[in-house]
């Protein structure tokens, strides 16, 4: 029907309708541009005398042969969709498609069948910052979405009484090698000894890849949240490509940060909870005053250690974890 309005266009007072073997002649010419098409990027139709001694030439891509046939296409992705439907399937219980026949051989087919079975999922690694700059990953890369993710958190310091939430996405050790999407704080919470302030923090996409982060303190039930879609504040695909390539060429030096990060971290919770046990009431009955003194003292030490020498090597935090244990 196109190309019989193009020639009528081009050629005013004809009609390629009247003549049922120019019809033939062009239906035959088509058919073989549609399969040159599959492919090609373009294709030439060129037809001697097609109508009354009129020649017909003319160019067609594969962009505009798709531009043609959204009502084709539409009605072979609406089978496959009642297919799945009778079936009772869904897109994940698919593990091959078949195409058969001339027209599947259409480079559109297989792309729409693609979108259609496609599962989507998380591009980057989703997590929150640490107080040492650690990347905490709640949802792995890679990970189908719709998906949900919780973590345990816990304040850093002793009389905290606000806490920030950082979020970012990527691969990297350290949040400041990711990209920063968003942040929220949470605040109102009794300040207590560090630790003991214990938060629930979730990480939730939807079917539509918008990002839902919360965070709820457990006791007071305070809480705050925040929303990031995918066209604010996110990558665009060469960024999160780029990412996955600087995360791979790292991978070795990352692995070794997120190691040190751990000895330093393995040290601070271990004083701490040396400082909460110490409060204890039923702790302070039986132990000296001067060893209390000389132990919190000792603790305070080391955390003020741990704060001025966050860049550290591993094996100094790990000695500083002997020394304390002694």
């Amino acid at each position: 029907d196109h190309f019989v309005k193009t020639f009528k266009k081009e050629h005013e007072g004809t009609d390629l309708i009247t003549s049922k073997k120019a019809i033939s002649r062009l239906r035959k010419e088509c058919e073989e541009a549609k399969r040159s098409l599959s492919s090609a990027e373009y294709t030439k139709i060129d037809i001697d005398s097609l109508f009354e001694g009129i020649d017909f030439t003319v160019t067609l891509t594969r962009a505009r042969f798709e531009q043609l046939c959204p009502d084709l296409f539409k009605r072979t992705m609406d089978a496959l969709k009642t297919a799945l439907n009778d079936a009772r399937m869904e897109k994940a219980d698919i593990d091959e498609i078949v195409l058969v026949g001339g027209l599947t051989r259409i480079p559109k087919r297989p792309e729409g069948m693609r979108d259609l079975v496609l599962l989507e999922v998380t591009p980057l690694s989703l997590g929150i910052e640490r107080y040492d700059g650690a990347a905490v990953t709640v949802i792995k890369c890679n990970t189908r979405i719709p998906t949900k993710g919780t973590k345990i958190w816990h304040t850093a310091k002793d009389d905290q009484t606000a806490i920030r939430f950082s979020i970012f996405e990527g691969e990297r050790a350290r949040t400041s090698d990711n990209h920063l999407l968003g942040e929220f704080t949470v605040t109102g919470f009794p300040p207590p000894p560090s630790g003991e302030i214990e938060f629930d923090v979730t990480f939730e996409i939807d079917e539509n890849g918008i990002l839902h982060v919360s965070a709820m303190e457990e006791w007071t039930k305070k809480q705050n949240s925040i929303t990031i879609t995918n066209y604010k504040g996110r990558l665009s695909e060469k960024e999160k490509k780029q990412m996955l390539k600087e995360a791979e060429k790292f991978k070795q030096q990352d692995e070794k940060e997120r190691s040190r990060m751990a000895a330093m971290n393995k040290l601070v919770d271990y004083v701490y909870s040396i400082k909460r046990e110490l409060d204890e009431e039923e702790v302070k009955q039986r132990t000296s005053k001067v060893y209390l003194k000389f132990v919190l003292a000792k603790c305070e030490e080391t955390i003020r250690w741990t704060e001025t020498n966050k860049e550290a090597k591993k094996e100094d935090y790990e000695q500083m974890y002997k020394d304390f244990e002694r």
